[in-house]
């Protein structure tokens, strides 16, 4: 028995919303550690178990999804992620 078996679509969307808000968090809170600005009081070990913890909260829901990405798709806006970053460091390089 999977949880699609059990819930609905909706459940599921729902399910991966919160799912995705508490990884957003997570990487927030990492972040936040690296910048050392505004400091976590959690160790960066911590907080790289945290972080891998939502991401896997997150794989799975979105395996219970009738959704695939299109390969295609994820590599033109890797593609266009590289360019905006080469160019944005040559112009400030």
């Amino acid at each position: 028995m999977r949880p699609s078996d059990i819930l609905d679509k909706r459940d599921l969307l729902l399910q991966l919303a919160e799912e995705a808000a508490e990884l957003s968090q997570a990487a927030a809170k990492f972040a936040r550690e690296l910048y050392g600005n505004n400091p976590t009081c959690r160790t960066e070990e911590e907080l790289t178990r945290a972080l891998e913890e939502e991401l896997a909260d997150v794989l799975v829901v979105v395996a219970e999804l009738p959704f695939r990405p299109d390969w295609d798709v994820v590599r033109a806006k890797q593609k266009r992620w590289i360019e905006r970053i080469t160019a944005r460091n040559k112009s400030e390089g």
